[in-house]
Formats: structure tokens, C-alpha cells, sequence
């Protein structure tokens, strides 16, 4: 009888140990997704964190507009700054716009950014450098990336209409 309760406790014992390691994983989990979650950066700088609730590519006259509803997710000010048009799979541009004078603020309702840029032709509107080499095709997808400031990037994929 005494072997019996001795294989008893070493089942034990090893299942104990199991419980207490898959604790410690767990605690560990937390407390770094937890830093994580405060959104600042290791050097205490916060981290730009944008995301493009949706938007559309199309011509209008002689241009490409491309508008963007954007929500900051962040803890502080984004300032969006450049924009770029690519056919989707590829990483030649067709349109830019460099120079935006919009900032976004933290929690706010998603904000919108409506931008025109001509085609065949690089003009300067209102501080605004824009261009296209070319009209977007309807129906053809388009990758639009929005570059801030600081360098955050956010890109999101578009058929163009």
C-alpha cells in the first residue's frame, strides 16, 4: 500500500510543477502584453497607432482623389503626412501626395482625408506636392499607404471605381 501512495505523489508532484509553470507563462504573457497595450515605445516615445477604417480610389476631372476615413487608436497626435497610390503587388507608384496639413487626434471619431492629386503632371497645391503618372483603372485594385511624421505606416487596399 505505501508503494501505491508513493507513485501517487510523484504524479502529483509532477503535476504541480506543470500548474505552477503554466501559471508563471501566463503571468509573463500579461505583464508584457500589457506594456504593449499602453501604446508607448521602449524609449517611452508613443507609438503612432492609425488604422484606415475604409475609403475609395477614383478619377475626377483630371486628377485621382483618394479619401481615407482614418482612426488613431494611439496616445498621441498623429500628423499624416505623405500618401501613396501602387497597383496592388507592385511598389511603382502611380500617385503621391507629400506635404498633408492634417493631424489627427487620439480617440477621436474616425477622421477623413480627402486628397486630390493631378495626373500627368506634378503641381504644388496649398503646400501640397502632388501628382499621377497615370488615371487609375475602375475595377483595378490599389494599394493606398499612408506614411506619417514620425514614419508610422498604415496601408490599406482598394478597388478603384
Amino acid at each position: 500500500m505505501s508503494s501505491f501512495f508513493r507513485g501517487l505523489e510523484s504524479i502529483a508532484g509532477v503535476v504541480l510543477v506543470l500548474v505552477v509553470v503554466v501559471v508563471g507563462v501566463f503571468l509573463v504573457w500579461v505583464w508584457f502584453s500589457g506594456f504593449v497595450g499602453r501604446g508607448v515605445s521602449s524609449v517611452g516615445v508613443p507609438v503612432e497607432v492609425l488604422k484606415i477604417e475604409g475609403g475609395y480610389v477614383t478619377n475626377v476631372g483630371d486628377g485621382v482623389v483618394v479619401f481615407l476615413w482614418v482612426f488613431n487608436a494611439g496616445g498621441d497626435v498623429v500628423l499624416p503626412r505623405t500618401v501613396y497610390v501602387y497597383r496592388a503587388g507592385s511598389r511603382d507608384v502611380v500617385c503621391f501626395a507629400d506635404g498633408l496639413p492634417w493631424a489627427i487626434d487620439p480617440g477621436s471619431p474616425p477622421q477623413y482625408l480627402h486628397i486630390w492629386m493631378p495626373v500627368g503632371t506634378v503641381g504644388e497645391y496649398g503646400g501640397v506636392v502632388a501628382g499621377c503618372r497615370e488615371a487609375v483603372a475602375p475595377g483595378v485594385l490599389y494599394e493606398v499607404k499612408l506614411v506619417t511624421a514620425r514614419g508610422a505606416e498604415v496601408s490599406v487596399v482598394l478597388t478603384a471605381s
